[in-house]
């Protein structure tokens, strides 16, 4: 992991406290109402710093391919893995598996809070699958309708903070763009 205090000027390595099996690194995830809390998601699970990456812990055994912070409650954090998506209410500090309509296993990489109504995630499959959770991760439906799964691998998911009808999402074969929310 590498931070910067400057705009990008400069660089140093924040990789204090991670393991070196932990040294890949897939999702940063910064608490948006305290930038000194950052989660990362990589290779060993997910790892939480207090202190803007200068020392790091482990949180997460699992569920390191994606990290994501609900901006309207930040206890609630999320993470995916191939093996499925969790949740903490409390941190990180304990973890669930929300797995319920998804299959199994989901090859779940990637992950995004909708920034209005935090209730509605979205995550993709590395091996097709386009999910969408309206209730907090309680049950997630399939919503596949106009993209490519064959042999395309779902990278990145973000949300348009203006307008959260459209949601983007990277894969190995290109970018996607819904207009309704997931929906096509």
């Amino acid at each position: 992991v590498y931070m910067t205090a400057n705009g990008g000027q400069t660089w140093t390595v924040a990789n204090s406290g991670l393991p070196s099996s932990a040294r890949s690194i897939y999702s940063l995830a910064i608490d948006p109402v305290n930038s000194a809390i950052v989660y990362a998601a990589g290779s060993g699970g997910v790892y939480e710093s207090v202190n803007s990456g200068q020392s790091w812990a482990s949180v997460n055994s699992v569920g390191g391919s994606a990290v994501a912070i609900d901006s309207s409650n930040t206890a609630n954090v999320y993470a995916c893995d191939a093996s499925g998506i969790y949740k903490s209410t409390n941190g990180g500090q304990s973890w669930t598996t929300i797995n319920v309509g998804l299959p199994s296993p989901p090859y779940t990489g990637a992950l995004a809070i909708d920034p209005v109504n935090s209730s509605t995630i979205y995550a993709a499959g590395l091996y097709g699958g386009f999910y969408k959770t309206t209730n907090g991760g309680q049950t997630w439906t399939v919503n596949n309708s106009g993209m490519a799964f064959s042999g395309n691998w779902y990278y990145a998911i973000a949300v348009d903070p203006t307008n959260p009808a459209n949601v983007y999402a990277g894969s190995s074969n290109g970018l996607f763009k819904s207009t309704n929310g997931g929906q096509s």
